[in-house]
């Protein structure tokens, strides 16, 4: 493991450094650390770049559920058919015995800082269990992000190409929100859900749409214009990805209906 990603995971995510599963697990939990799969990574050419983990007194912050981004040495943004916007890979993890690895793609939007996560239909994911576990199983799932890069091109080329009328973006809208609010609430945010936080933003484009609903269900810092309820950011990381992966798959329903 590179230097810079042993001082990462120590200061922001210590879990993925844990070298012992949670005292409550099971006897036949398999016990694999993120740290073995961080250098495996590193030697398929994944480099570290963000990593954060759960902080919850019911869990030891050396078990947690944690979430490390990578990039890849030969992945840019002139892969992507967008400018602003790079591959990622994404490794979700715990050592509690509350999940699995998990491998995802994912797209880092440097505009916003903003990180999306490609739904599982379109791009695939990899659970590694504790119950048996390969190195093969993470460079083939390294090498499958890094083989599929072109697929996501045209994806993101393909909603680009799509142009939103007023009432389109509007039900985009609705049913985004949808993905994070019931009801009522989920009308009276979409408002909040299309609105660009930037210049570069205001287009009617999908791929622009998306990338609007995506920031805003994410990061909130919005309210319902009812009740003056606030709508705080996301930082569950399973909440995180539920939303996002939904809201991938939304804009896939969309652009096949509009193509």
């Amino acid at each position: 493991m590179r230097q810079e990603t042993k001082s990462l995971l120590e200061s922001a995510c210590p879990a993925a450094l844990g070298n012992r599963p949670d005292d409550r697990v099971s006897d036949k939990y398999s016990f694999v650390p993120t740290s073995k799969v961080v250098s495996l990574l590193e030697d398929q050419g994944w480099h570290l770049e963000k990593a954060r983990q759960v902080t919850s007194r019911k869990w030891n912050p050396e078990t947690a559920k944690h979430h490390l981004t990578f990039a890849h040495e030969r992945l840019s943004r002139d892969d992507l058919a967008v400018g602003d916007s790079t591959p990622r890979l994404e490794l979700i993890n715990a050592h509690n015995g509350l999940g699995t690895y998990k491998l995802m793609a994912g797209i880092f939007r440097l505009v916003c800082s903003n990180g999306l996560i490609v739904s599982d239909r379109d791009f695939g994911s990899v659970k590694l269990r504790h119950i048996g576990f390969t190195e093969d199983d993470v460079i083939k799932a390294s090498q499958a992000v890094v083989d599929n890069v072109s697929k996501l091109s045209d994806i993101v080329g393909e909603w680009q190409g799509i142009d939103l009328n007023e009432d389109q973006i509007n039900t985009f809208a609705h049913d985004a929100a949808a993905i994070r609010w019931e009801g009522s609430m989920a009308s009276e945010m979409s408002g909040n859900i299309i609105r660009p936080r930037r210049v570069q933003d205001r287009g009617s484009d999908l791929w622009t749409v998306y990338n609007v609903a995506q920031e805003n269900l994410m990061r909130g810092g919005f309210s319902n214009v009812n009740t003056n309820r606030k709508a705080r950011a996301i930082n569950n990381i399973d909440k995180m990805v539920s939303y996002n992966q939904q809201l991938w798959d939304l804009a896939r329903s969309h652009a096949s209906a509009l193509n």
